[in-house]
């Protein structure tokens, strides 16, 4: 690599470095008609999770750059923010790693994962930031974050979300009587909404 007293590395050699010895990401969609439970790990990632039966079970994912820097970055650089995240399937979990380039910070790298999955799945997600929507029917859900924006509508039968600093908003479309939710912040602007009755 060679320096042209700019401060910063030849632009040609840096992708070749920043890939070298990692698998490539995944690409298209990964098939996910056998899996049960998601688990999400990492620094940050919008997430949007459904469980329509009429559309393919699969997940996808995309990076995008944000902040002052995304500009000349894209312009910059061949790899993205998601050559250093993985998602890889164990058995019935799927298991997603989001996490930036060696030489970004978090914030300013969006790593979205979209996922249409089997109704009943359980999910966790543990991160330091993170944007969450879900929609359809769900086993349990679980959040650990620094900070998030969580949004499920439809049903599930255990929710449990803890961050620092918490928006949320359930809205369940059904209850069956037995459901727990549980939510713990420090900072929290929350709202619960249920059908008729409930």
């Amino acid at each position: 690599m060679h320096d042209h007293g700019l401060g910063r590395p030849d632009v040609d050699a840096l992708p070749l470095f920043a890939m070298a010895g990692e698998p490539a990401p995944p690409t298209g969609n990964l098939d996910v008609s056998g899996v049960t439970a998601i688990r999400i790990v990492g620094e940050a990632s919008s997430i949007n999770l459904t469980t329509i039966e009429s559309e393919p079970l699969t997940a996808t994912f995309s990076g995008q750059c944000t902040g002052w820097f995304a500009n000349w970055y894209s312009s910059w650089f061949y790899n993205d923010c998601r050559t250093a995240s993985r998602m890889a399937i164990e058995g019935t979990t799927l298991t997603v790693e989001a996490r930036p380039s060696s030489w970004l910070e978090p914030s300013d790298c969006r790593v979205e994962l979209k996922a249409n999955m089997k109704e009943g799945i359980s999910v966790a997600v543990e991160q330091a930031a993170s944007q969450v929507r879900l929609a359809g029917e769900f086993s349990t859900l679980v959040l650990n974050a620094k900070a998030a924006a969580f949004t499920m509508e439809g049903h599930a039968a255990s929710v449990r979300l803890k961050s620092d600093a918490l928006r949320s908003h359930l809205t369940f479309a059904r209850t069956e009587k037995n459901e727990t939710i549980v939510i713990a912040a420090h900072s929290l602007d929350t709202s619960l909404a249920f059908p008729p009755g409930t």
